[in-house]
């Protein structure tokens, strides 16, 4: 278990551990929030590139999101 302070702009920084088993990164989005028993909890957020390859096992994820976009501006719907 490891102590953290909130930062005046209520900022916490997690531990090196913490971000090894979530297997998160500088600059990985993860989300907050507080259970129904009090507890802070911190879970991983899963990119579109995580989560591509559920539906359509061997798609190409290398520039999914970007493609995406793409097609969005294009006015194609995929």
């Amino acid at each position: 278990m490891s102590m953290m302070k909130v930062s005046r702009k209520r900022r916490v920084t997690l531990p090196e551990e913490v971000c090894e088993r979530l297997g998160r990164a500088a600059g990985d989005d993860v989300r907050a929030y507080v259970d129904d028993g009090g507890r802070a909890v911190i879970e991983e957020v899963l990119s579109i590139d995580d989560l591509a390859g559920i539906l359509n096992p061997g798609r190409v994820l290398k520039g999914l999101a970007e493609e995406l976009d793409e097609g969005r501006r294009r006015g194609e719907r995929r």
